[in-house]
């Protein structure tokens, strides 16, 4: 169970998810018509504060649906040659802004029966988790606070340029590029985290919700002056989102680059996601393992 790519998580992710990530794909979005300009554009702060605040209400209108993924995962050298690759399929639910994945093909060959049910044990003991959590109301408030500071850090460590208006499949989003502040002297984890960060976000202002996102690092990022781990620049992540029974954004794409060192462990690997075939369904049901109609 991973969670789902949120504002704050993804500026965060390259702790989690770090990822090298092309500019977002330019057929997706194409210039507003004449007329909208950047004097047009809401408060960055307050956009992605109501981007925030909205969460919990699309969270619970993503529980009822349920989707493929098609994941790539790509080894690669230190000459960024592949490796090896893998080639998996999952069943996708969201939970509480969460993915539930459960694999049901692994390189083009479907789970024998021992397999599935070893997954289906697994996704139980991860769904009682979760409720066991949901339970701890001062756990999850401590979360979300956490998730604020994150994006206050994000809106302190960076600067922001170009607002403009434009159109993605059809919705006009507003978008933004960040990078570094060279003048603020960042203190914290998170503060130096954000400000390693550059990148472009487009968000539907009208849903509160992030379309697509391109961040990358553009300079090395260090943990315990380096020593415990390090995050390499150019480990970027990329992420789209589709809007789907005029209702809600859901992930239809992402590509994720990590090239870090912990300790004695380094990784240099690509992971493609390519979600499709979404479909309204509760996801109580998916918890039974139960098939969709």
């Amino acid at each position: 169970m991973k969670k789902f790519p949120k504002i704050a998580l993804c500026l965060a992710a390259a702790l989690i998810w770090p990822a090298a990530a092309a500019p977002a794909r330019a057929q997706t979005a194409a210039t507003a018509p004449a007329g909208s300009s950047p004097q047009t554009a809401p408060d960055i702060g307050a956009l992605m504060r109501q981007v925030l605040a909205n969460q919990d209400k699309l969270d619970k209108i993503r529980e009822n649906y349920a989707c493929r993924d098609a994941r790539v995962t790509e080894k690669l050298d230190k000459h960024g040659r592949v490796k090896k690759r893998t080639a998996d399929v999952y069943e996708i639910s969201f939970l509480g802004g969460r993915e539930i994945e459960r694999l049901v093909e692994k390189n083009g060959e479907p789970l024998g029966a021992k397999a599935q049910e070893k997954e289906d044990e697994r996704i139980r003991k991860e769904v009682e988790k979760y409720e066991r959590e949901k339970q701890d109301r001062a756990k999850r408030e401590k979360e979300r606070r956490q998730a604020e500071i994150q994006i206050q850090d994000f809106i302190r460590a960076d600067r922001y340029d170009n607002p403009r208006r434009e159109m993605v499949d059809g919705r006009e989003v507003i978008a933004f590029n960040f990078e570094r502040n060279p003048h603020f002297k960042a203190h914290t984890l998170a503060e130096k985290l954000a400000q390693s960060l550059e990148g472009t976000i487009w968000i539907d202002a009208q849903a509160s919700e992030v379309v697509q996102l391109a961040a990358r690092f553009d300079k090395n990022f260090g943990i315990g002056w380096g020593i415990l781990a390090s995050v390499h620049r150019g480990t970027a992540i990329e992420f789209e989102q589709t809007l789907e029974h005029n209702q809600v954004w859901l992930p239809v794409y992402s590509q994720i680059h990590v090239s870090a060192r912990a300790l004695f462990f380094g990784a240099n690997v690509n992971v493609t996601d390519r979600y499709s075939d979404y479909r309204r369904f509760h996801v109580r049901a998916t918890f039974s393992l139960s098939k969709p109609h």
